[in-house]
């Protein structure tokens, strides 16, 4: 499996083997956690595998719509970019709620109602005065430009409601959140129009690092030395 750091997200074999490589290291990851002592503390639930599988997904689906695309194919676009829609609007955040720990079951009850009442909102206002749509073409960078994703005006108040979600990560992952957030924004003010597609850095450069250290920095700790 190989990764083009420059070109990561730009067809459809790249959107592929980063799939197949992420999805790869988390069955790496979950492996060493159950059999070996060489396990990734960040991984200490399945929900946490859940979450990732859920960025990763994102990878197979931009497969299929960089081959709709090639294809001219509407129907195959507007199935995937709907499947995309429901990753990023529903599954990602219900993920991140779920992982919030039960001490704080207050917290998670009231975000889970604001994010999802929220959601309800915004998108009945779109239904009637903004419709969303469910097609992905190509932006002038050369990545996938998400058209549903799109929010104007008001609506962006949804993307401030996705932030507050994934800043509860911190909780229990302060570095990764700190690491997540900031590509995040650096990815929105870059790419602007295509900056969703570009999770794909995000999520492999974590995964890379989760490998590095099983490979190296937990042996290294353990026996003070690499070989």
């Amino acid at each position: 499996v190989y990764i083009y750091i420059k070109e990561m997200c730009w067809n459809s074999n790249i959107s592929l083997n980063t799939f197949v490589f992420s999805t790869a290291v988390l069955i790496f990851i979950f492996y060493n956690n159950t059999y070996t002592q060489y396990k990734v503390s960040e991984f200490n639930s399945s929900l946490i595998y859940l979450l990732f599988f859920s960025y990763t997904s994102m990878q197979l689906v931009e497969y299929f719509l960089w081959n709709s695309i090639k294809k001219h194919n509407i129907i195959t676009n507007k199935i995937f970019s709907i499947i995309g829609w429901i990753l990023i609007r529903i599954i990602q955040p219900l993920m991140i709620l779920l992982i919030i720990p039960d001490k704080f079951l207050s917290i998670k009850k009231i975000l889970f109602s604001f994010y999802f009442i929220l959601l309800i909102i915004v998108s009945l206002y779109k239904h009637y005065y903004n419709p969303i749509k469910f097609i992905t073409t190509v932006a002038s960078d050369g990545h996938l430009n998400w058209k549903w994703v799109k929010l104007n005006s008001y609506e962006q108040i949804l993307f401030i409601g996705y932030l507050i979600i994934l800043s509860t990560l911190f909780i229990k992952y302060p570095m990764m959140t700190i690491f997540i957030i900031l590509f995040f924004f650096y990815s929105y003010f870059k790419y602007d129009t295509s900056f969703g597609s570009m999770w794909c850095w995000i999520i492999n450069s974590l995964l890379l690092y989760f490998i590095i250290k099983i490979l190296f920095i937990l042996p290294y700790n353990e026996y003070s030395k690499l070989c």
